[in-house]
């Protein structure tokens, strides 16, 4: 607990870096894992990371349009980048489970791999931190927004219950 409090007292700025990192990590490990069993296995099993790491990867192409249409205030383009964002990025986890789940698999089909399934599982964790991270960072409260409010009065009013 003490390192998620730690964690959470960076700098926005440098949250972002990391997250980006820890996502361009976590798809590199999956376009690794899509190579090696590409050259070393006779089964076709690098469908699951090679739709993790191009999803992955190209998450960030909606990310980058999410941010230059939220600096320029369009909400209709801001809202569809976010969502292709967010489908993108599902698709990256959920196949990163998938290459995950097959990895039991190589032994039995003959794949001979050079990699550890620790290496799956740091990738998924890279992918739960990123994800998660900035949302359970406490956002910074507006000061604009109370700042039409008089003094000791609500911000809103209550209009009295009516019976029938």
């Amino acid at each position: 607990m003490e390192l998620f409090r730690h964690f959470c007292k960076i700098e926005m700025d440098y949250i972002f870096i990391l997250i980006s990192i820890m996502m361009v990590a976590a798809a590199g490990l999956q376009a690794y894992f899509a190579s090696e069993l590409g050259e070393n296995c006779d089964t076709k099993l690098s469908t699951a990371p090679i739709i993790a790491s191009v999803s992955l990867f190209g998450s960030f192409i909606f990310n980058g349009i999410w941010v230059v249409a939220h600096k320029k205030k369009m909400s209709k383009t801001k809202r569809g980048a976010i969502a292709l964002w967010t489908a993108t990025v599902i698709v990256g986890t959920a196949a990163s489970g998938a290459a995950l789940g097959q990895a039991d698999l190589y032994a039995d089909l003959a794949c001979e791999v050079e990699y550890n399934k620790w290496l799956h599982y740091l990738s998924i964790g890279l992918l739960i931190v990123s994800i998660a991270w900035p949302h359970a960072k406490p956002k910074k409260q507006d000061s604009k927004k109370f700042s039409d409010a008089e003094e000791g009065k609500p911000l809103t009013s209550l209009k009295p219950l009516q019976f029938l």
